[in-house]
């Protein structure tokens, strides 16, 4: 989501690494700005999200430490901030 605005950034990309696994795993947030990895074995995992802005090229957040539960939907919320810098 947009830190400023709230407003979600759809085609962010997500990047899934750690909790064993072998090779990074990515997705696309949607319109919404929502997105889902189904089948990740329950485990600890550090969550990318990536979004290119014209102004300041690709721009990275990251959250470590997101514990996935079986058979329970993590839910994650990861902002970045789009605003133009003079």
């Amino acid at each position: 989501f947009d830190k400023g605005s709230g407003e979600p950034l759809g085609g962010a990309t997500i990047e899934i690494t750690g909790g064993g696994l072998r090779e990074s795993v990515f997705t696309l947030a949607d319109a919404k700005g929502a997105f889902s990895v189904p089948g990740l074995a329950p485990q600890t995992y550090v969550v990318s999200i990536y979004y290119s802005l014209i102004d300041k090229g690709n721009v990275e957040v990251r959250r470590s430490g997101v514990e996935v539960k079986q058979g329970v939907e993590t839910t994650l919320r990861l902002e970045i901030d789009t605003a133009t810098r003079d």
